[in-house]
């Protein structure tokens, strides 16, 4: 049991350190909340790091849906339904991260110079925020699910006694990209409504 234990530990290591970290390294650099211009002229700049990093988050994906796979090998006998909860959650969230990259990718298109000529140089740059808004709303949905899987991921260990105890019911407060994620998505919503204006009293003359 403990050589498929360390290769599990040893994929998500690879998965999280390795190709998630450099993954963010790259949307950091090239994407500027609000500044459709300086965010163009990063992603021409630095187009060959935005292909390498969207196939670091492919390869991530992979990685953790096949992570998830054989955790469920390994603790399908501690509580099936929970197990099968684990994947569940992984395989949704691996497909929205799939479908969100598409926008990454999109963005590398609309700041090349066809896209210029076609749209102008305004255009163009609006078009690859646009993209990178979309990428970073999405992924921030998608953390909700990657959030989710830890619930029964930490009951299952918790359960088989496989690690201490202490150190498996912590996974519980690592769902916290979950509530950042999801309050992060509601709070805009919440500050943009406006109160409607009272109409100014009229005073007499």
């Amino acid at each position: 049991m403990r050589t498929p234990q360390r290769l599990v530990r040893s994929a998500e290591l690879l998965m999280v350190g390795i190709g998630g970290g450099f993954a963010e390294i790259v949307r950091v650099t090239v994407y500027q909340a609000g500044d459709a211009t300086t965010t163009a002229r990063n992603v021409a700049t630095h187009a060959g790091l935005v292909r390498a990093g969207v196939l670091a988050d492919l390869v991530t994906t992979v990685t953790g849906l096949l992570t998830a796979v054989a955790r469920y090998v390994l603790l399908k006998h501690v509580h099936a339904n929970a197990a099968r909860a684990m994947v569940a959650f992984v395989a949704v969230a691996a497909a929205m991260m799939s479908l969100n990259l598409a926008h990454q990718f999109q963005a590398l298109h609309a700041s090349d110079a066809a896209s210029t000529n076609a749209f102008g140089a305004a255009g163009s740059d609006a078009l690859v925020l646009l993209m990178l808004d979309l990428h970073h709303n999405g992924d921030l949905m998608t953390q909700v699910f990657f959030g989710l899987w830890l619930l029964p991921m930490g009951y299952l260990v918790y359960r088989s006694g496989m690690i201490p105890r202490k150190i498996s019911s912590s996974a519980v407060f690592l769902t916290a990209p979950t509530r950042r994620a999801s309050h992060h998505l509601a709070g805009p919503a919440r500050h943009t409504q406006k109160r409607p204006t009272k109409p100014a009293r009229s005073t007499a003359a």
